[in-house]
């Protein structure tokens, strides 16, 4: 997924995703909210976007990232994980889905409303 080519709105849409990653514990740990910091940087964006995130709805963001491709799908699924990571403290690893309770519910849940499959993920090792 080339983020640098991302609307604002899918920029948005994918930030709300991985705020729902990151809050699925109902706690944001600090590596969780350094991850979120360096994302908006990696999406040449500040703080100031994160009001911007107020105007998406979710069902809105649920159908920008239903029209991913399927390459872009399969890319969000990995920033899933990452953040996941990070909300178990680590910042490098090998992972798998299965690694995550909280996290990884929302990740499946946000996978079937985004029609992304991850089964195939479920009992391989991500590497970062």
């Amino acid at each position: 997924m080339d983020l640098s080519s991302l609307t604002r709105k899918e920029k948005a849409a994918v930030l709300k995703s991985l705020i729902s990653v990151a809050g699925a514990d109902n706690h944001l740990s600090y590596s969780e909210n350094t991850y979120l910091n360096m994302f908006l940087l990696r999406i040449h964006e500040d703080q100031s976007f994160l009001n911007y995130l107020d105007t998406i709805s979710n069902d809105e963001a649920t159908r920008i990232i239903r029209n991913f491709s399927y390459d872009d799908k399969q890319d969000l699924v990995f920033l899933w994980v990452e953040m996941a990571t990070k909300a178990h403290g680590n910042m490098t690893g090998v992972y798998c889905i299965n690694d995550f309770s909280a996290e990884k519910n929302v990740i499946l849940a946000m996978a079937r409303a985004f029609n992304i499959d991850v089964d195939i993920y479920k009992n391989y090792n991500i590497y970062f």
